[in-house]
């Protein structure tokens, strides 16, 4: 069981030297709740974010995107909430004798994503509304031995917007290195 929240604020001002006038305010709050199984978790997640002025007013629309869909809810005001549980598979814990990769497991993961964007606080009826069900299968890896890496390969059904009553396959690698961060899906 456990918590995790964070509160993100981004200044960019001319005034300042910078190319663009724009503020973004980001808030997350993420839910760790164990279940009597042993390393069962069902994580649930809330955040939203509001972004002002500039060209780069859609820096956190992949942190925002249902998973399955290509694109997160446009606008200005994003929203997401979401509900997974998590559970192993296996324990691997190998590498193959100096190889610079090491498997440290596979798990699963049963989701409902669902997020939507506002272009604006007074026009509710420009909503961009998206929700998914679906499930993945990731392992945790290191590589070069101090490398975190997480692979996902899932599926994801869509409920709202388009793909709606479509099954997407997708396949995400994600790191702790900071050219896979802001959500960005590759």
């Amino acid at each position: 069981a456990g918590r995790a929240v964070s509160i993100l604020a981004r200044f960019y001002s001319r005034r300042l030297g910078g190319d663009v006038d724009q503020t973004w305010y980001r808030i997350a709050w993420n839910e760790y709740l164990s279940l009597p199984s042993r390393n069962h978790v069902v994580l649930i997640e809330m955040k939203a974010a509001e972004g002002r002025g500039g060209w780069l007013v859609d820096e956190f629309r992949g942190d925002f995107q249902s998973r399955g869909y290509q694109e997160g809810s446009g606008g200005a005001l994003k929203f997401k909430a979401a509900a997974e549980y998590r559970f192993p598979l296996f324990y691997p814990a190998r590498g193959k004798s100096t190889w610079p990769v090491f498997l440290q497991k596979i798990h699963g993961a049963v989701f409902y994503d669902r997020s939507c964007g506002l272009s604006s606080r007074c026009r509710p009826q420009d909503l961009a509304d998206q929700s998914s069900l679906g499930l993945e299968i990731r392992s945790d890896l290191t590589l070069f031995y101090g490398l975190d890496i997480q692979t996902r390969l899932g599926a994801a059904y869509g409920l709202r917007g388009e793909p709606r009553g479509q099954i997407k396959p997708y396949f995400e690698i994600d790191s702790s290195l900071g050219m896979f961060a802001n959500g960005q899906r590759h």
